[in-house]
């Protein structure tokens, strides 16, 4: 072997086994820290290793010729305009960042404020409108995990895009849901099992109302507030809502719950609570009887049950939680 031949391999073997002790190094820092600073010192590692990539793969793509670098796809196109707008970055830098030129972001720009919201493109074959569609629905669940489809299809209405429920269900669902098993055969000598009931449906406003209180914490914990709210079904609205400092006694729910009659300005047919001791108590169920209104118990999560108000649960902690403010009156 040549002597530069011999130095180049030392050469490298030497660059090579920095870069093992290094990661090594880096595995003993993250087992000796703490759970959050390892948390932390791994997202940085891990952003440092796809900034590498991606410099690495842009060198390349750089070197070669722009008339045989492979054009990008329209939803491609699509998701580049996305990431421009969602991190607010320029048209050079988004142009330097997806080897382009800002001639042809501009082209892009132009194309599709040609093409109306509705959707005068094909829907047919996977790069039709429906495609579009459907990364989009994905992108929005991937940038908002607690968003549901419901939630989802609203917003893509808002911006002209109209698409269902169910067609967002089908595009965020990442795994095939398992098959329904089918209905037991009857065999001799022994019955099918008993059919669960099924849960009320709201038909009409105000016609299924939903009760229930949750716990919010304020101030690292040193503050807990107790929060009651009246949902209608039907609209997924508030009807009455109500704050109390104390754990609420039965006295409190039968006025909150008379508060949204007279605030509806009707009863509700059916009204769905848990079976907290306000809720199973005497007193509330006398007061609900005397409107004529029949009591119904959900379980927590399940499908028809008190989920649409867990629901509003979720989204008052998650998304309104940081105007804390409103709940000192």
């Amino acid at each position: 072997m040549a002597p530069s031949a011999r130095h180049s391999s030392v050469w490298l073997d030497a660059v090579l086994a920095v870069a093992r002790l290094l990661r090594e190094a880096q595995a003993r820092v993250l087992v000796a820290c703490r759970p959050r600073v390892a948390e932390l010192l791994a997202l940085r590692a891990e952003v440092f290793r796809l900034r590498s990539e991606c410099e690495l793969l842009r060198g390349r793509i750089l070197r070669m010729e722009s008339t045989t670098r492979p054009r990008y796809a329209r939803w491609e196109r699509l998701r580049i305009l996305w990431h421009r707008a969602r991190h607010g970055l320029s048209m050079r830098e988004t142009a330097r960042l997806f080897v382009i030129r800002v001639s042809t972001l501009q082209a892009w720009l132009r194309s599709l404020a040609s093409v109306p919201p509705s959707g005068a493109a094909p829907a047919k074959g996977p790069r039709g409108l429906a495609a579009v569609v459907g990364h989009l629905a994905r992108l929005l669940r991937w940038e908002n995990p607690a968003w549901g489809s419901r939630r989802i299809a609203q917003v893509m209405a808002r911006l002209g895009i109209k698409v269902s429920r169910s067609s967002v269900q089908r595009q965020v669902r990442r795994k095939p849901q398992p098959p329904t098993p089918s209905a037991p055969r009857k065999k001799s000598g022994k019955s099918l099992p008993r059919r669960k009931a099924r849960a009320v449906r709201a038909k009409r406003p105000h016609h299924v109302w939903l009760i229930d209180i949750t716990v919010v914490k304020l101030l690292f914990g040193l503050v807990q507030l107790r929060v009651a709210a009246v949902l209608d079904a039907f609209t997924r609205s508030i009807v009455v809502l109500d704050v109390c400092r104390t754990e609420p006694s039965a006295g409190w729910i039968c006025r909150l719950f008379e508060r949204g009659v007279r605030a509806a300005r009707r009863a509700p047919k059916h009204l769905v609570t848990d079976r907290g001791v306000q809720f199973t108590s005497r007193q509330f169920k006398a007061s609900v009887k005397r409107r004529g209104v029949r009591q119904r118990f959900g379980a927590i999560g399940s499908h028809g049950g008190i989920a649409l108000i867990e629901r509003c649960w979720g989204s008052l902690k998650r998304e309104a939680l940081p105007l804390w403010c409103c709940f000192l009156n």
